[in-house]
């Protein structure tokens, strides 16, 4: 199913009087749609609210809940992953767009209408753990994990002659110390 080209299209043409309320669905074709292989896909509500802080400005308030399916760091297999997040964007209307201003997305007054499509992706992308495994090697694909433990264990690597002579040290330290009671 192919989205509506502006489905995600915010337009600041027209100056709010006071805060506006939108609601969208990110569904698997949304996020098939960013052409990323981080989100295999999902279900995801966005509560937004748009405010406006002056007459060339306005803050957006983004609510993210639901969950979106990754793959498993470990076994690559399918995981679903909660997402429930709060964000804030900060929009000017100015003399060009500036997507490279880190303190707000600057819109050309002479077009305020923007795509946040690739914006709502990647907020909910960065409010995913860093890490994304099966939290018990059990739920992971088998065929996997039976791969990655066959084998010989690896041979343990002689240690530092350094170590001991270090423990050495200590210990004669703590012999030439006298007790504290």
């Amino acid at each position: 199913m192919e989205r509506r080209k502006d489905a995600y299209k915010i337009d600041f043409t027209e100056p709010l009087r006071g805060p506006e309320s939108l609601a969208y669905h990110f569904d698997d074709d949304f996020f098939s749609e960013q052409g990323d292989e981080e989100i295999l896909g999902g279900d995801v509500d966005l509560d937004l609210e748009i405010q406006p802080t002056s007459s060339h400005s306005y803050q957006l308030l983004l609510h993210y809940e639901g969950a979106v399916t990754v793959p498993c760091d470990r076994c690559l297999a399918p995981l679903e992953v909660e997402v429930d997040t709060d964000e804030e964007i900060t929009v000017e209307i100015g003399e060009a767009l500036d997507e490279e201003n880190d303190e707000a997305l600057v819109l050309d007054a002479a077009d305020p209408r923007y795509d946040f499509s690739f914006i709502f992706y990647e907020l909910i992308k960065v409010s995913l753990p860093i890490v994304h495994s099966h939290e018990d090697i059990a739920e992971c694909d088998p065929s996997v994990v039976s791969f990655l433990m066959e084998g010989d264990a690896p041979e343990e690597m002689p240690e530092d002659p350094r170590w001991e002579s270090l423990r050495k040290k200590i210990s004669e330290e703590d012999d030439t110390e006298p007790r504290k009671k």
